[in-house]
């Protein structure tokens, strides 16, 4: 008998028997009916001086793309490879974390210690944004930073004036992103939230912004003088306490709470997209107290929202993939500082002289490449060794394990020959194998394929599962399942 046992979606949290999908998907990305490789990180830029805490890309007027990261005393444009110091002298504290915004053609930065600074894209360096109130003592700082319709938002804010505020935003004026004198005017404001907990995070929007708390999502939208905004709870029974998590695309926003995954598209509530399938996994894994060193960021490339975020280790060493077009996970065991929704940036031929003199040393891309062109969606981050890298290297080694099954019901089944379906890169197959559902799993020895593309395996027992290997460094794109040969056998 003949049976293929595709790779169906990853559910860690259902049952190992019967489970509708796949028991493991490492290091592959999820497709609609296959999973597809991870690539390695392939390092685009010398090291900053310390771990990576924020970052952002951003576009000048020319339409030429820059990238910003940057660490507890520093912030950096990284160029050509290079990462040059654009701003200096800071003081983060270890749990806290660099927020960037776009607008008006400047980055602005804020990390709640120091005051908000930014810089025209592409040119100078960070200095102090804030331009009135004109004391700079008295210039609000703020852990968070958005910008909803034509006004820069801070939250949890600290001034000389009113002091440690986590529940307050504070807008600048209309168009004037550096003045936040209280007007009615110019409609710089600010307001404490009276509920909800701390602010979170605040997210940007064109028509109306979404403000995050511990325990709230507000919607802030647009009304004019006096009030300026109105901020109406959106969704009273969740925020988040993982700030990091929440991420933007389009109208939708993805977070994670102490519920699991979610996803909000501005409406009244809030949509789960974890619940029975790795919500109950990944509380058994997050490691709650080291929350600051999470990150997000979007793959758009892939259709991709992933999360890096810290286990037992006490650092972001697995990232969690979720396709929002299909509405499926994957896992990658992969540490990184910071996850980054980076752009490629624009080449000319003497810039490339500072990347390597030798074109034929296989270093670069083919010029053919748009790596060269600038403006293209990319993946990015930053390794351990505080090296901004990009997911462009050969694929990383993967490993998919279908659903435990039971071919022949009450009795044994005998497995004859097993065919990894997978379109190259040199798969091979064992075998897990039990006969009580209370039984620890065991694997049988890995088979490689042979020439007519089978990996031959012999196993007896009731239930069965089958992992398929995938080293690194070799080609592919669809993994499908394993085709299984097989005969019914006795009772045991």
């Amino acid at each position: 008998m003949d049976k293929i046992v595709p790779f169906g979606e990853w559910l860690p949290d259902m049952p190992e028997l019967s489970n509708p999908g796949a028991l493991t998907a490492t290091n592959v990305f999820p497709r609609a009916q296959s999973y597809g490789p991870i690539k390695k990180l392939t390092p685009q830029a010398s090291a900053l001086a310390g771990r990576a805490r924020g970052g952002v890309a951003a576009r000048d007027a020319a339409n030429d793309t820059y990238m910003y990261a940057a660490d507890a005393a520093s912030i950096y444009e990284i160029r050509n490879q290079t990462p040059r110091t654009v701003g200096s002298s800071y003081a983060v504290a270890e749990a806290e974390d660099w927020e960037f915004a776009v607008f008006s053609g400047r980055v602005i930065a804020t990390n709640y210690n120091d005051h908000v600074v930014s810089l025209a894209i592409g040119t100078g360096s960070f200095t102090s944004h804030i331009t009135a109130p004109t004391t700079l003592s008295d210039t609000p700082k703020a852990k968070h930073i958005g910008v909803v319709r034509n006004q820069l938002v801070l939250g949890y804010t600290n001034s000389v004036t009113d002091g440690a505020q986590p529940n307050q935003v504070r807008w600048s004026a209309i168009g004037d992103s550096r003045d936040f004198v209280q007007n009615n005017a110019t409609q710089s404001d600010s307001q404490l939230l009276p509920d909800g907990g701390q602010v979170q995070r605040i997210i940007d929007g064109v028509e109306y912004g979404l403000i995050f708390q511990e325990s709230t999502i507000r919607r802030m939208s647009y009304v004019g003088a006096p009030a300026v905004f109105d901020l109406d709870p959106i969704d009273r029974k969740r925020g988040t306490h993982v700030p990091k998590s929440v991420i933007g695309l389009g109208r939708s926003v993805f977070f994670y709470t102490e519920e699991g995954f979610f996803r909000n598209d501005g409406g009244s509530d809030s949509t789960p997209i974890g619940d029975q399938k790795i919500d109950k996994y990944l509380e058994s894994v997050f490691d709650p107290a080291n929350a600051h060193y999470a990150s997000s960021a979007v793959d758009r490339v892939n259709k991709l929202i992933m999360w890096a975020l810290p286990t037992a280790a006490g650092i972001a060493d697995r990232i969690y993939c979720f396709n929002y077009a299909i509405g499926r996970w994957s896992e990658i065991e992969l540490s990184t500082q910071l996850l980054i929704s980076a752009q490629t940036q624009q080449y000319t031929l003497e810039d490339l002289d500072s990347i390597s003199t030798d074109i034929d040393n296989g270093v670069l891309d083919s010029f053919d490449s748009g790596t060269w062109r600038g403006g293209f969606f990319q993946l990015g981050a930053f390794q351990s060794n505080n090296r901004f890298s990009t997911f462009s290297g050969a694929n990383m080694a993967a490993t998919i394990d279908t659903a435990e099954v039971q071919f022949t019901g009450g009795r044994n089944t005998f497995i004859e020959n097993t065919r990894p379906l997978v379109d190259g890169g040199s798969p091979t197959v064992s075998i897990g194998h039990r006969s009580r559902n209370s039984d620890p799993v065991v694997f049988s020895e890995a088979s490689s394929m042979n020439s007519i593309g089978e990996c031959p395996q012999r196993n007896e027992d009731r239930y069965q599962r089958f992992r398929v290997n995938i080293p690194e460094d070799t080609d592919w794109e669809h993994a499908q399942g394993v085709e299984v040969e097989f005969t019914p056998a006795g009772r045991r």
